[in-house]
């Protein structure tokens, strides 16, 4: 989001403040959440404009929400939003810009992963595999002359061992 925007976003809440257009004021915020939600220092700049305005905000109507934002999901952010257009009340407005600076940071990390995984993959194609040595082939006589002779030493040193145990 380009300065000039963030300034003409801020302007024009301001305006609407000061004709107290709080349904319009409410709209923007909402819509700063789903539209602005990478920027969160845009955020909280337009939250600490509204929040001298003692009639944006609602009285929290007392429902028990989840502060932790690792617990959320994004499937159930809608309804956040939902409940939030019910009853704007700066504890859910803050819990939903919370959770919509997490989820962007989520998306961020995300994308950040396949873009490495991605040059991992090529690096990988790029590098040249050493050919395998071929494996050394015998013919089949000198299998067998090894083979053989193999077994005939095993035979010896184990008769050689067994003289030296029935000497002793």
């Amino acid at each position: 989001m380009l300065e000039e925007e963030k300034e003409a976003r801020l302007e024009e809440m301001t305006v609407f403040l000061q004709r107290r257009n709080l349904l319009k004021v409410r709209e923007m915020l909402l819509q700063n959440l789903t539209t602005y939600s990478e920027d969160k220092e845009f955020l909280t700049d337009c939250y600490h404009l509204v929040l001298g305005d003692p009639l944006i905000f609602q009285k929290h109507n007392g429902e028990m929400l989840d502060y932790t934002v690792t617990h959320w999901e994004e499937e159930k952010y809608p309804a956040l939003l939902a409940d939030l257009k019910k009853n704007f009340s700066r504890k859910r407005y803050h819990l939903a810009m919370n959770v919509a600076c997490y989820f962007e940071e989520v998306k961020q990390q995300q994308a950040e992963v396949e873009g490495q995984e991605e040059l991992e993959v090529e690096l990988k194609e790029k590098k040249k595999r050493k050919p395998k040595k071929p494996k050394r082939i015998l013919p089949r006589e000198q299998k067998y002359l090894l083979t053989g002779i193999t077994t005939t030493s095993l035979l010896l040193i184990g008769m050689v061992v067994q003289l030296i145990l029935n000497q002793e």
